[in-house]
């Protein structure tokens, strides 16, 4: 398999995607309203992190930085990290919005494989809402011990 056809088995195909738009839109009498474009990017980015975490196996060991990892081949890492990049200035945008309220691994993934392209603010951004989703998750207890090994290791004060 060559490098560019890696991670597109893992990615929302488009007639997904259409799918997606259709199950997302409200069909109502007043008119058709329907997600954004915004939003439709994210879900294809979230789609395609949720994708890799359900192929490869996990590690859940209590005493890592976070809640599992997954065990990834080299190329598969490196692929990973050149689409996070390339979404990166989007996906910290639209996170720092506030209008995603729900759980996503994307935060794990920008934390976990491309902290050394972060700024402290884009760490920051991922960090409280990777660990507001593992305190809806796990409680609180479980976050603060999240919180305070990952500050330490993204040397994040």
């Amino acid at each position: 398999m060559n490098k560019s056809n890696l991670t597109k088995k893992y990615q929302l195909s488009p007639s997904n995607k259409i799918k997606y738009i259709l199950s997302n839109s409200d069909f109502s009498l007043v008119g058709v309203h329907s997600i954004g474009m915004k939003e439709i990017k994210f879900y294809t980015i979230e789609y395609f992190i949720d994708n890799l975490i359900r192929n490869y196996e996990g590690n859940f060991d209590k005493n890592q930085d976070f809640l599992f990892t997954i065990n990834l081949e080299p190329q598969i890492i490196d692929e990973l990290r050149r689409f996070l990049i390339k979404h990166k200035k989007f996906v910290v945008d639209y996170v720092s919005t506030g209008k995603i309220s729900r759980g996503s691994h994307v935060y794990q993934a920008y934390l976990q494989y491309i902290p050394f392209i972060l700024t402290d603010r884009e760490k920051n951004i991922f960090l409280n809402s990777y660990i507001n989703m593992v305190d809806d998750l796990r409680g609180t207890d479980i976050a603060k011990e999240k919180r305070k090994r990952l500050e330490c290791t993204l040397n994040i004060d």
